[in-house]
C-alpha cells in the first residue's frame, strides 16, 4: 500500500529547425526544454510539437 505510481515524460529529440516560434499560446523559440516540458506535462502528453520528440516514463515511489 506504499508504493505509487506516476506518469512523467522526457524529451528524446529536438530539431531546432522544425520548432515553431509558439504553442498553445507560448513562445517557445529559441528553443526552451523547460517551457517545452511544462506543455507536455500540462497536456498529459498530448501536445504534438513539431522537431520535439518524446517518450511517456513510468515513475514509482515507495514509503515504508
Amino acid at each position: 500500500s506504499g508504493t505509487s505510481v506516476s506518469k512523467d515524460w522526457q524529451i528524446v529529440a529536438v530539431d531546432d529547425v522544425l520548432v515553431p516560434v509558439t504553442i498553445a499560446g507560448v513562445v517557445i523559440r529559441p528553443v526552451d526544454k523547460a517551457t517545452i516540458m511544462r506543455l507536455i506535462r500540462s497536456s498529459k502528453g498530448t501536445i504534438q510539437i513539431p522537431g520535439v520528440i518524446y517518450q511517456e516514463t513510468v515513475k514509482m515511489s515507495f514509503r515504508k
